[in-house]
């Protein structure tokens, strides 16, 4: 009996799915197996699958032009969700605020912490965003002596959020909640980066030493809009996504297999330091 070349091609799929399977149950134990069969299960992985079985069956059916097309997207999917590669991009963008310890350095007069480290909760209850840690630092500083005043920056957009809270409201309502009191806080408003520099500038709100508090990897744009408007700030960076300095560690056959499968977090990231870098083109 003669086996089709589409047979061939799913059960050569088949059998490369099941020895890396096999392959990590045994090197690594059931706990990494299952890890990686949720990891493959998810939205992404699944379109990443079906994007490499396409790519098999049209390569088996000579349909070359296709297959390359298939097998770009499949390649770019790969590149852009892979979860190194993005750690790597951003441990590039912080390389300049890798080595500056927050606990270490001079008293600040002022912090300038952007908006963008809270959203409005599912009981209208602020609550820290992913970049949360922008408000955490600001709070940790202000509780070590460090710093008197707290300038929390930003508003919402009214055509995409009319019932929500400014972020400048969501971020002093969390650092008072974590015991910094109202009168250490100055609100300012601005919808995006640009803006809120701006009115920190023409307010006067960053006498003596000011420190500007935002994620690392935001830091490069951010500094470049406040020396656009006049402003002299001393990097205060939060929010590392980067890899920690030193040496890396040694990976098992499971974290190889699992940094291999693209996931949306590393997608999002990836946009993330797109978008940054495009910003950064533009001037804005």
């Amino acid at each position: 009996m003669t086996i089709s070349k589409r047979t061939a091609t799913a059960a050569a799929c088949a059998g490369g799915v099941a020895a890396v399977l096999g392959a990590t149950a045994f090197l690594n134990g059931q706990a990494v197996l299952e890890k990686l069969v949720q990891r493959l299960a998810t939205p992404v992985a699944l379109i990443w699958i079906a994007l490499a079985i396409q790519s098999g069956f049209l390569l088996a059916r000579g349909r070359r032009a296709a297959c390359l097309w298939s097998s770009g997207l499949w390649l770019t999917l790969t590149l852009l969700g892979n979860g190194p590669l993005v750690q790597w991009a951003y441990t590039s963008q912080e390389r300049p605020y890798a080595d500056i310890d927050m606990r270490n350095q001079a008293p600040y007069d002022v912090l300038i912490v952007l908006g963008g480290g809270a959203v409005g909760g599912g009981q209208r209850r602020p609550q820290l965003s992913p970049a949360g840690d922008r408000i955490v630092l600001a709070a940790q500083l202000y509780h070590a002596g460090q710093v008197q005043r707290l300038v929390c920056t930003g508003e919402r957009i009214a055509a995409l959020n009319p019932d929500d809270l400014d972020p400048a409201e969501q971020a002093e309502l969390i650092l008072r909640s974590l015991g910094v009191p109202e009168t250490a806080i100055v609100r300012s408003g601005g919808r995006n980066t640009s803006e809120e520099l701006q009115q920190v500038a023409e307010r006067g709100l960053a006498s003596g030493r000011a420190g500007l508090v935002t994620s690392a990897w935001h830091m490069p744009r951010a500094l470049q809009l406040a020396q656009r408007v006049g402003l002299a700030l001393v990097p205060a960076p939060a929010d590392f996504q980067g890899a920690p300095p030193g040496p890396a560690p040694v990976s098992t056959f499971g974290e190889q297999v699992l940094s291999g499968i693209p996931t949306a977090e590393s997608l999002g990231a990836t946009g993330k330091l797109l978008k940054e870098r495009v910003a950064i083109l533009i001037g804005r």
